[in-house]
């Protein structure tokens, strides 16, 4: 007799609510609605450095998780939490978090 194995379905490790998949950077359950927040989302160092006007002085001590590079595999990649990266951002040019009349990123 064959026992089928019951599935427990993985729980948002942010929310509680819904159900998640492992994601590959964090190695975090969650749901899709969570993995959209800053917090859950990352930015290469180049996009940083072009999209929010900062420069390697200003993110030296964030953390970064450092991964293979699909597009130049001899090199690495350093991915970094939107969020730390918008707070440098509004940190370094005074920009409120409600302020949205003045972008100085760009798209």
């Amino acid at each position: 007799m064959i026992r089928k194995r019951k599935v427990v379905p993985k729980i948002c490790e942010d929310c509680e609510l819904h159900e998640g998949k492992k994601t590959r950077t964090e190695q975090l359950i969650l749901c899709e609605d969570c993995a959209k927040k800053d917090e859950h989302t990352f930015i290469t160092k180049t996009k940083i450095l072009s999209k929010y006007y900062l420069n390697e002085t200003d993110i030296e001590d964030v953390e970064n998780i450092e991964v293979n590079n699909p597009h130049a595999r001899s090199q690495s990649m350093y991915l970094y939490k939107l969020s730390d990266i918008k707070s440098i951002f509004m940190e370094k040019y005074k920009q409120d978090d409600k302020d949205t009349s003045t972008t100085y990123y760009t798209s």
